[in-house]
């Protein structure tokens, strides 16, 4: 089994900065495809330097993320022999918004990130490969939901799947969504529906490590300083339409007959200390999927792959063990 060579709390200040971020910078292929609409996404991809790779990942962002959150991922995932390849959906980063806010994130169906995900599968991911290794799925949180849904929706695309901290059902008042469904779809049909819900609001650069779903300050750190540095990164607020499709992603993917639809071994990873979403919602997703396996990390927040050194040398193990069974 590949062993991860995990960046400590210790190192993380000297190692990420001066090993990890040259590493991607030269590894580096990055542009835009056509998504539905004619409108434009924005990708990067990477190559491992391993001799037959093992694969390749697949990595979708959670929600209002960006792809420089996960350099880490991608660089432990290419130290084991992986190739990436990251897509950033609409209305976050530098891809394609449905509002001029940049603040704001406003996507008027779910299904677009589904749409979005298989075309550039097979449009720019499949036609680019070069070798016979197969395809592997890595979501976080709404990342991690969507995951659920695409598996069901290409059942024979992905044979093994990385789920980490997946929205399969948001805590009451969480992720700042504090108001109930039927408003949320009463509101969604009106002209609030691209305007923020309560409790949401714009990117004030007000946010500390205390507050956050990070499990190290180092790695908050990385996270706060690059958003505070470009606006591309800092989407931070959902329309009250957004609130509703992330109602009905969670609902939808943990639909028995959404799971049944699901032959590929599925890992799934639960955070301890979740803050954002239950651990019930991503039991009734495994309970219902043949081929899945769920794997508490504990006393970890809802990022796990920003945890302690710890919590990343186990879910490290777990994921590179998965895949190479």
């Amino acid at each position: 089994m590949p062993q991860p060579a995990i960046i400590t709390e210790e190192q993380f200040p000297q190692r990420f900065y001066e090993e990890v971020l040259p590493d991607l910078e030269k590894r580096r292929t990055t542009g835009f495809f056509v998504a539905e609409e004619d409108v434009a996404l924005w990708y990067e991809h990477y190559d491992t330097d391993v001799r037959p790779a093992r694969g390749t990942i697949v990595m979708i962002h959670g929600y209002l993320e960006s792809l420089p959150k996960y350099y880490e991922n991608v660089y432990y995932f290419l130290q084991a022999g992986y190739h990436v390849r990251q897509l950033q959906l609409r209305g976050h980063g530098m891809s394609f918004r449905h509002v001029e806010d940049p603040y704001l994130l406003h996507v008027p169906d779910y299904r677009l990130f589904l749409r979005d995900i298989d075309r550039y599968i097979h449009r720019l991911v499949l036609p680019l490969k070069t070798d016979d290794a197969p395809l592997y799925y890595f979501g976080h949180s709404m990342g991690g939901a969507l995951g659920g849904l695409y598996l069901a929706l290409r059942p024979k695309l992905f044979p093994k799947a990385v789920l980490s901290s997946p929205m399969m059902e948001i805590k009451r008042g969480k992720a700042r969504m504090q108001v109930e469904k039927p408003l949320v779809e009463a509101a969604s049909h009106t002209p609030l529906a691209a305007h923020y819900a309560p409790g949401m609001k714009p990117y004030t650069g007000k946010w500390s490590f205390e507050h956050s779903h990070s499990g190290t300050y180092c790695r908050w750190k990385y996270n706060a300083d690059f958003v505070e540095a470009d606006r591309d990164y800092q989407t931070w607020g959902a329309s009250w339409q957004m609130v509703r499709e992330l109602f009905i992603i969670t609902q939808v993917v943990r639909d028995p007959s959404i799971c049944a639809r699901i032959p590929a071994e599925v890992l799934v990873f639960s955070a301890g200390n979740d803050g954002l979403v239950t651990r019930k919602g991503q039991e009734e997703f495994v309970a219902r999927t043949a081929h899945a396996r769920l794997v508490e990390i504990p006393d970890t927040k809802h990022e796990i792959y920003t945890g302690s050194d710890e919590a990343l040398t186990r879910y490290w193990e777990e994921i590179l063990q998965f895949l190479a069974e």
